[in-house]
This record gives structure tokens, C-alpha cells and sequence, in this order.
């Protein structure tokens, strides 16, 4: 039986898989131990697509990150906000979600939140749920606010911004400019946008607006470890891994784009002479 390759750094592992075509990548990654696959899992900015990494550049005040599920928004964004609370110690970032709920559940305790790349990268954090607030160590602190709830976003000043599918905010118009009011701590404030494509006038305006950079992904291009899982056991998974997303990014993209068409396969029902396969139906 093969063993892992032994690596001396994740910079060293990330080299060698570059040189390996896509098929020896994933035999790699798959025969790698808890450690190394968590490792190399943190570089985030090594193996991340384009679109997830920030924009070049300090000619930009707002980065507009449009994609369907999949495509991985919500560790784009955190790995954002974490990497910039820990270079610089007392910034103050605002997190935004369609509900307070949805922010805390997706932006801080999700799969892909920043509790979740605290702890790939070994970073004390103080997540206070009552307070709706989360602390790093250095002075930085991040608090939560609901698309909601525009009010909430009156008064308060941030060095950054997070918010996340600002198209489902029931009050998209006044919170975003209550955000952006906000915006006016530090040299250079600047706001994330994580959303999946809606044809909504805000979206419009920002996309025209020039201090507006917008990136856009593929539904399903983000990294995701069903790759990773044994051949056998990851059909059902990858499967649901890919089509659910998938439909729901194509329809949103067809929505954002009107001109798109799209013809889906429809199946045929048991009164049009469909028979399921049960034992129920064995004669």
C-alpha cells in the first residue's frame, strides 16, 4: 500500500501538486493524513480560484463577488475579514446578513464562517452570541447587523464591511446606505459583497458605479471535499453536491440575465406511463 507523501511545508506539498496533472492532484489529496489535508486547507490564497481572491489595485471601494452556490462566497469572505482583523490590530468590521439568524449561522458558526478558520488556523477568538459581537485577540472586533433591520446600521463606524446575499435584504436600499455612511473609519474603508445574481436595481447601480470591482464564478467551481472522498462513497454525495447547487445557480443567472434561455429536462410522470421500479409493483 502507497503512503501519503511526506512534505516538509504546505508551500512545498502546494508545489508539487501544481506540477501533477488533476487526477494525480486528487490521489494526492486523498491519501494525505488529517493534518497535512488541514495544512493545506488553510493556504487558502495558494489554491483559491481568481474570483475568490480580493482585487488588485487601491482604485476600488466596493468588491461585488456575484455567484450561485457552489461556487464557495461565504469562505471567500471570511478568509477576507479574517486576514485583515489579523494584520491590523483595533479595526472595527461590520457583518451583514439578510437576518441576524442567517449572519450568525452562516457568516460566523457555518462550515465555511470565521469560527471555522479560526480554528484551521489555530487563532484565539472570543465569539460573544448575546452581544452579537466576535473578537480577535489583537483589538479587532467584528459586529453583527441584519439587512432587516436598517436602523441598526445607523450611527456605527467600520474600517470594513461584509455583507452577504444583499439581494434577499428585505430593506436592501436604506441598509446598504446606512452601511455605507458607516464606512468612514480608518484610510481606506471598503465593503464585501457575497450574493447570488438577481436582476434587483441595487445590484444594477453597483455594477456601473466605478469604484466597484465585480467578479463573478461558475456554479459549482468552488473547492469542495466531496472530491476528496472515496470513490464508492461519494456518488450520492456528489450528486447532491452538484445539481442542487447547480439548478439554483443557473436559474439565479437566468433571472440576472434575461436574454439566457434555458430548456430544462423534464421527467415523465407515473400516469404517462412511467412505471417506478419497487417491489410493490413486481408481478
Amino acid at each position: 500500500m502507497r503512503r501519503s507523501p511526506k512534505f516538509d511545508s504546505v508551500r512545498h506539498s502546494i508545489d508539487l501538486l501544481q506540477q501533477r496533472s488533476k487526477e494525480e492532484q486528487r490521489e494526492i489529496i486523498r491519501r494525505m493524513s488529517p493534518m497535512d489535508a488541514l495544512k493545506f486547507d488553510a493556504d487558502f490564497e495558494t489554491w483559491a480560484h481568481e474570483g475568490q481572491l480580493p482585487p488588485k489595485g487601491e482604485g476600488w471601494r466596493v468588491w461585488l463577488m456575484m455567484a450561485g452556490r457552489g461556487f464557495g462566497k461565504t469562505r471567500a469572505g471570511a478568509e477576507w475579514i479574517h486576514r485583515l482583523a489579523t494584520r491590523r490590530s483595533g479595526l472595527r468590521i461590520a457583518l451583514v446578513g439578510a437576518n441576524i439568524n442567517e449572519t450568525r449561522r452562516v457568516m460566523i458558526e457555518g462550515v465555511s464562517g470565521l469560527l471555522t478558520i479560526a480554528r484551521r488556523e489555530r487563532r484565539r477568538v472570543d465569539w460573544e452570541p448575546a452581544l452579537g459581537r466576535f473578537r480577535w485577540r489583537n483589538g479587532s472586533q467584528a459586529q453583527l447587523f441584519s439587512g432587516d433591520n436598517a436602523d441598526g446600521l445607523r450611527g456605527p463606524e467600520h474600517d470594513f464591511a461584509w455583507a452577504d446575499e444583499l439581494a434577499k435584504w428585505r430593506e436592501a436600499e436604506e441598509a446598504w446606505m446606512n452601511l455605507q455612511f458607516g464606512l468612514r473609519r480608518g484610510e481606506r474603508p471598503r465593503a464585501l459583497i457575497t450574493t447570488t445574481p438577481r436582476p434587483i436595481e441595487i445590484l444594477t447601480r453597483m455594477m456601473e458605479d466605478k469604484w466597484t470591482v465585480t467578479t463573478r464564478g461558475r456554479v459549482g467551481r468552488g473547492p469542495t471535499a466531496v472530491e476528496a472522498l472515496p470513490p464508492r462513497k461519494d456518488q450520492k454525495a456528489r450528486r447532491s453536491a452538484d445539481r442542487r447547487p447547480a439548478a439554483a445557480g443557473v436559474r439565479a443567472e437566468r433571472a440576472a440575465r434575461p436574454g439566457l434561455r434555458w430548456h430544462p429536462v423534464r421527467r415523465p410522470r407515473p400516469h404517462e406511463g412511467f412505471r417506478p421500479r419497487s417491489s410493490m409493483h413486481r408481478r
